[in-house]
């Protein structure tokens, strides 16, 4: 939404609404720049939701005391304070993920609440039964790489930074709720790769050529990616190129969205001017 503050003057002067986090509070402010404006209202949006809610969304932090369940599978994630933590600000970004509903306005605001309050429910032991699978699986990689070769299977090159990069300790910080089941996916590739190359290291060297190129094109553009925007941008590339491993390394694990040499060209280059 686009304000017009030129008045009598005749110099063109534009300002655009931005719900703008300070602190515990959340302001409506009119910004100079439309790209800064929604990127404060998205860090705006999900605070003023949770305080608008009110008790029925402070009840989910409560709940998140049953991620205890979960064990020792949660070490690699660090403390428990930490982790329910970042497990509250995973859930507010995914219950008042607000994309769809900007430009800024009030109407849009009530129907993301709709929404959250629809969602709400249940969402902890979601939550709980994506991290299991996740850790489950990314437990049964630190093994085989702490082993480095067992009977069915043998550690192949690059296989903990790729481990490092699915599911790192601040996995809840930096993907989104809808991405948790692709990363338990993306673990499970990894372990079938990883028993291919027991069969046929040769076939795994044939097909790692296919994905080299990507990985060190990957590599460039996080290191271009300067703020938390642009790092944003250069993940649906990762996970772009995490689903091409898929299809080259463990087909019949099946992809979430199509995969291909032409497809992680074209992203990139589109990242590329954007990053420019």
């Amino acid at each position: 939404m686009e304000i017009d503050l030129s008045g009598d003057s005749g110099l063109p002067l534009k300002a655009y609404p931005a719900l703008v986090k300070e602190g515990e509070r959340v302001h409506l402010r009119l910004l100079p720049d439309a790209a800064a404006a929604l990127e404060a209202t998205r860090h705006g949006w999900p605070a003023l939701a949770t305080t608008v809610m009110g008790r029925d969304i402070a009840w989910l932090r409560n709940d998140l005391k049953d991620l205890k369940q979960l064990g020792a599978l949660l070490l690699p994630l660090g403390n428990f304070d930490r982790i329910k933590t970042s497990a509250w600000g995973h859930l507010q970004r995914h219950l008042f993920r607000c994309g769809e509903y900007l430009p800024l306005k009030e109407s849009h605001f009530k129907k993301g609440l709709a929404r959250a309050d629809e969602e709400r429910r249940g969402i902890v032991p979601k939550l709980c039964d994506q991290l299991r699978a996740l850790l489950d699986a990314r437990q049964a990689i630190m093994l085989l790489l702490e082993q480095k070769k067992t009977s069915t299977a043998i550690v192949y090159p690059g296989m903990r930074a790729q481990l490092d990069s699915i599911a790192p300790a601040d996995l809840l910080d930096q993907y989104t709720f809808s991405e948790l089941p692709h990363l338990t996916r993306f673990l499970k590739a990894m372990r079938l790769r990883a028993e291919r190359a027991k069969d046929s290291i040769q076939r795994d060297i044939e097909k790692s050529k296919r994905v080299a190129p990507f990985e060190a094109r990957s590599a460039a553009l996080l290191k271009l990616a300067k703020t938390p925007a642009q790092q944003s941008e250069v993940k649906t590339y990762r996970i772009l190129l995490e689903e091409f491993k898929v299809s080259v390394y463990a087909q019949e694990l099946g992809t979430a969205q199509k995969a291909s040499e032409k497809r992680l060209d074209n992203l990139a280059e589109a990242i590329e001017r954007l990053l420019k």
